[in-house]
């Protein structure tokens, strides 16, 4: 993996959030990621920017020899450097990154695949199908796949979101990818708005859809 592809191991400063470490952006408030720079440059393996870590290093490549290194794929190289193991570190990061990144496929609330959700499948199928065959497969990667909302047969394209396909009853994402200004009335909660959602609760994105449908960025509900 590239050399910038560790998260940073101590606490930093988060604005607005907190002296807090990678392993709280990635259970507790994985948005942080999209919100700021310096979450995405001190926890890059937490939020899925590995494979474009070699944009900042140019000067020190030390790529281990990939003469055809087709850059900026290289993380379908992954599922070769992980131990047919579940508690090999890989193993756990990428089944991590499932479990955050396709909660709302878990959840059975969205049919639409991020990106982020897509990676760590894509390597977890090729880790199951080459590097380990006949390991029984992870509930959180099985279920994502029989769901069959991630194309897993195209590594290097994320899936476009066709919108006939979040007509099954599931919560269908509204189309306007901005969260709503006002405060509104959650439900044991309050009168709240999206900012104390993001900053304050971000779990009410998982416990209410009236959360979901009216802070849908802040819920990173959008069709990336």
């Amino acid at each position: 993996a590239d050399v910038s592809c560790v998260d940073t191991s101590g606490k930093f400063m988060i604005p607005d959030v907190g002296n807090k470490n990678c392993a709280y952006v990635r259970n507790q408030d994985p948005d942080l990621c999209e919100g700021s720079g310096k979450v995405r440059t001190k926890c890059p393996a937490t939020c899925g920017k590995c494979q474009d870590a070699h944009e900042d290093d140019h000067d020190q490549d030390e790529h281990e020899d990939h003469d055809n290194d087709d850059h900026g794929h290289d993380h379908t190289d992954e599922h070769l450097k992980m131990a047919c193991d579940t508690s090999d570190e890989l193993f756990i990061e990428h089944i991590d990154e499932i479990e955050s990144f396709c909660a709302g496929i878990i959840g059975n609330y969205s049919k639409v695949c991020p990106y982020k959700c897509l990676q760590p499948m894509q390597v977890m199928k090729l880790y199951y199908e080459q590097t380990c065959p006949g390991m029984i497969k992870n509930k959180s990667f099985a279920f994502v796949e029989v769901r069959k909302v991630c194309d897993l047969e195209d590594p290097h394209h994320p899936p476009p979101a066709d919108p006939a396909d979040q007509q099954d009853g599931i919560e269908i994402l509204p189309v306007s990818c901005a969260d709503t200004s006002g405060k509104f009335m959650i439900p044991d909660v309050g009168k709240k708005n999206c900012a104390y959602v993001r900053n304050q609760d971000p779990d009410l994105c998982e416990g209410s859809g009236k959360v979901r449908t009216k802070c849908p960025a802040t819920c990173g509900k959008c069709q990336d």
